[in-house]
């Protein structure tokens, strides 16, 4: 398959038609969307509302992990929680208000760490809201859609509220078609620290959960964040066929701003990760689609720059692109280029690159959630587009 990155409605570019649009998003996260099914709705359709989908091929719109994180935060609990001045404070106003639930849960599903025990409290709350705003902004626009929440596996009781069948909770990304029906959903299987124990006890997912679904003609593989990046799951992936690997992604520390366990320049950091599967000798996959989220949840900080990626060197003739600060995929320059980059919430300075990294993360930390600067939360909703 060729690839094109025009971004533009095939009607303004002559009728062409074909093969897949794929968009991956840099959706902003906002606490207040949470606060009732029709708020999230909203905050979805904004950012769909905003592409240029095409009107002669199939539209595929990739969003970030956790895109639907917010609706932990619904009334009427979540009011009190949304005026926290910290997560640690909202949750814990969370947990007063279900407090009086958890025995049940307990009985019914064992003993649980308490993060966990409140994300089964909310299980009705963050997978209805999810999945009803899901499926109707993909039956309005007409379009495929992947995006990310974390909520346990459930079923309706006799008063219609969805209830947890185990107490398993799984970061998972879900697949759906133009109709709103659901294709089927990708639980993550590498979890972060943030993730793990140590803050929202999510459960792992075993690898062969994972699997390649039919979009529009093209195999598409979902690897969530971290996973896209380990080599047990793009092999997995890639043996079932996968040819375009979709990345909903999340990174909560500064982008523009030094890795934390690394100390290389974060961009230049993800940059080579991105490119990474596209590398690999026995990998059949031909495009890397990563959506990130942006903006500040509480005192989270979400920042980074959706991007496609594509095999092979940079077309000649072609100017390189990159993630900001940034020239080319570096490691992976023989094997794979970035066809197409979301744009960050500042351009690029140009200069020498120690002189512009460090003024990109000075911009970058006033953006951060309590810097009190007059841009903090400034973060800039954009997209990645290429045509398959």
């Amino acid at each position: 398959m060729s690839l094109t990155t025009n971004a533009q409605r095939d009607g303004e570019r002559g009728g062409d038609s074909g093969g897949l649009r794929v968009f991956a998003v840099s959706y902003r996260v906002d606490v207040a969307a949470g606060r009732s099914p029709d708020a999230f709705f909203r905050s979805l359709d904004r950012a769909v509302l905003a592409l240029p989908l095409s009107t002669a091929r199939p539209n595929l719109v990739v969003l970030p992990e956790f895109t639907g994180f917010a609706n932990l935060f619904a009334d009427p609990e979540g009011e009190a929680a949304r005026a926290a001045r910290n997560s640690d404070e909202a949750l814990m106003t969370l947990a007063a208000a279900a407090i009086g639930d958890f025995p049940q849960l307990v009985e019914r599903l064992g003993p649980q760490p308490p993060a966990r025990l409140l994300l089964l409290w909310a299980t009705h709350r963050l997978r209805h809201a999810f999945e009803t705003a899901c499926a109707r902004v993909a039956r309005k626009h007409g379009v495929w859609l992947i995006a990310g929440s974390a909520f346990a596996d459930a079923a309706p009781d006799a008063r219609g509220r969805l209830q947890p069948l185990s107490p398993e909770v799984y970061n998972r990304a879900q697949l759906r078609r133009p109709d709103g029906s659901l294709v089927g959903e990708a639980k993550k299987v590498h979890l972060t620290p943030e993730e793990r124990d140590g803050g929202l006890c999510l459960s792992a997912a075993p690898l062969e959960n994972l699997q390649v679904f039919d979009v529009a003609g093209v195999p598409v593989g979902i690897a969530i964040c971290f996973d896209a990046f380990r080599r047990d799951v793009v092999a997995h992936l890639a043996a079932k066929g996968c040819r375009l690997l979709c990345q909903p992604a999340a990174n909560d520390v500064g982008w523009a701003d030094r890795a934390p366990v690394s100390g290389r320049y974060q961009p230049e950091e993800w940059l080579d990760a991105l490119a990474k599967p596209l590398a690999y000798e026995a990998s059949g996959i031909e495009w890397v689609a990563s959506a990130m989220m942006v903006g500040n949840l509480l005192d989270f900080g979400f920042d980074g720059q959706s991007a496609i990626a594509a095999r092979g060197p940079c077309p000649a003739g072609e100017p390189e692109k990159g993630y900001i600060g940034c020239r080319g995929t570096l490691a992976y320059r023989d094997h794979a280029h970035v066809a197409a980059v979301a744009p960050w919430a500042f351009p690029d300075p140009g200069g020498g690159d120690e002189e512009r990294r460090a003024a990109l993360r000075s911009l970058g930390r006033k953006l951060r959630p309590g810097s009190g600067d007059p841009i903090e939360d400034g973060y800039r909703e954009g997209f990645a587009c290429v045509d398959l």
